[in-house]
């Protein structure tokens, strides 16, 4: 009787929410659940209906209840990753879609919001870097500010912003390299450059640079 009568309220429930009642319909969802906790359709739609009062917490944890009820139910995938989406906890949500694909990996929904989410992460860091370059930037780190660009462009090589900034502290950091070349000794220089060939696997040119500067060294004494 109580499983009929759990099955009556979903359906008030129903006439709410496509009346825009949500408080109402998230009423008399939840009286349901209290009667029949194991019909997984009466956490989804009080899940939509706590979306639909943008109340993302309540609607990621009905989400999550829909999967602990029945873990085949896509449609808990689906509005478990819309409230964590809202919430801008991407990474847990492309998690939660991928454990969805592994019950069906051709649902066109779930495979829709992990594009939709891999791409809003990817805007996410890159915008992120480009804040700290600006940070670099503003402090006087070229080098450092010019290798956090060359990061943000590898994710966003059309980024007009970072490109712009390259540009601009590109021949700073030529200029600050070109005083501090100027500063170092002669071995200081030999060691510098055999430092760079090793780096770049030319180990020949790194043992000659290395050798001039031991020769060097070796003229002060």
């Amino acid at each position: 009787m109580s499983a009929a009568q759990a099955q009556a309220l979903k359906k008030e429930g129903n006439k709410f929410f496509q009346g825009g009642k949500h408080v109402e319909a998230i009423a008399k969802y939840s009286a349901a659940i209290e009667l029949d906790p194991t019909d997984v359709t009466f956490y989804s739609n009080r899940a939509a209906a706590y979306a639909a009062l943008e109340k993302w917490e309540e609607s990621a944890e009905d989400g999550r209840a829909c999967i602990r009820v029945k873990k085949d139910f896509i449609k808990g995938y689906f509005r478990l990753a819309v409230a964590l989406r809202a919430l801008k906890r991407y990474k847990e949500a492309v998690d939660n879609i991928k454990m969805g694909l592994a019950v069906d990996p051709g649902n066109a929904d779930l495979k829709k919001q992990a594009s939709e989410m891999e791409e809003i992460m990817r805007q996410e860091k890159v915008k992120a870097i480009t804040e700290k370059a600006d940070e670099l930037a503003q402090n006087g780190e070229f080098a450092e500010c010019l290798k956090t660009i060359d990061r943000g462009l590898a994710l966003d090589g059309g980024n007009k912003q970072l490109s712009g900034l390259k540009s601009r502290i590109q021949p700073k950091f030529q200029a600050a390299e070109q005083r501090r070349l100027k500063s170092l000794s002669k071995p200081e220089r030999a060691k510098e450059e055999g430092d760079t060939k090793y780096k770049n696997a030319d180990f020949e040119g790194a043992i000659s640079a290395y050798s001039r500067c031991l020769n060097d060294l070796s003229g002060k004494f």
